[in-house]
C-alpha cells in the first residue's frame, strides 16, 4: 500500500469514527459527494492543501492522519517509530517545498508564454 493510499484510508476511517458524512467533507473541499468518493476510491494523490482542509474539518492534526491509528507525540523522541515519523515529516516537508518550486516554475513559464503572444 502506498503512502497516499494509507493516508486516504486513514481519512475515511477517522471520518467514519467521527460520524461525519462524506458530503460534509466534500462541501468543505468545494466538490460534490460523488467527486469526493471517487477521489478517495481512486487513491488520487492528495495535495497538502486539500489534506489540511480535510484535517481541519475532522478537527485532527495532519500528522495524526498520517500516523493513524497512532497519535504523534514528539516527547517520545527516543522511540524508533517516532524517529521514523520525524523522518517522514521531514520528507513530506521536502516534498511540499519541491512541489511549491515546481508550481512557481510552471507559473513563470505560463507568464513567459503569455508574454510571447
Amino acid at each position: 500500500m502506498t503512502e497516499t493510499e494509507k493516508i486516504l484510508n486513514n481519512i475515511e476511517e477517522i471520518r467514519k469514527q467521527l460520524g461525519i458524512k462524506q458530503t460534509v467533507i466534500a462541501d468543505i473541499l468545494g466538490i460534490n459527494q460523488s467527486a469526493y468518493s471517487n477521489y478517495i476510491r481512486r487513491n488520487t494523490d492528495i495535495t497538502y492543501s486539500r489534506l489540511s482542509r480535510i484535517c481541519d474539518a475532522l478537527k485532527i492534526k495532519v500528522i495524526d492522519v498520517i500516523t493513524y491509528p497512532e497519535v504523534y507525540s514528539p516527547e517520545k523522541d527516543s522511540c524508533i517509530s517516532c524517529k521514523n515519523k520525524d523522518e517522514t515529516i521531514r520528507n513530506l516537508n521536502e516534498l511540499i517545498e519541491n512541489l511549491r518550486s515546481q508550481i512557481d516554475f510552471k507559473n513563470k513559464e505560463i507568464m513567459r508564454i503569455k508574454n510571447l503572444k
